[in-house]
């Protein structure tokens, strides 16, 4: 049950994820945001919802999404948010944990 508890909210995470992401690329940051970090947070997103077909490919997708996260704090808003940072590496190792338990 845990386990399917773990995968509905790693899905709901990764769509929220990658709406926001377009979102914000298309509406927010009007061109801010590189193309090529847009592409990294959809890959990061993608993954994570392969989890089905490749349990490591939602790890590849969680770790893709903190760097993602560092990259845009950086490249867009001049600052890396460390206290957003530590509640990504939280949740990400929540997830892992559960998923490996």
């Amino acid at each position: 049950m845990l386990k399917i508890i773990t995968e509905v909210i790693v899905y709901l995470y990764a769509v929220l994820f990658l709406g926001s992401n377009c979102y914000s690329y298309f509406k927010v940051n009007k061109g801010k945001t590189p193309a090529w970090l847009l592409v990294l947070n959809l890959l990061a997103g993608v993954l994570m919802l392969l989890q089905q077909v490749n349990v490591y490919s939602l790890v590849a997708g969680l770790v893709l999404m903190l760097l993602a996260g560092v990259l845009n704090g950086k490249l867009v808003l001049g600052k890396i948010n460390w206290s957003h940072f530590l509640i990504k590496l939280l949740l990400v190792v929540l997830v892992i944990w559960l998923e490996f338990k």
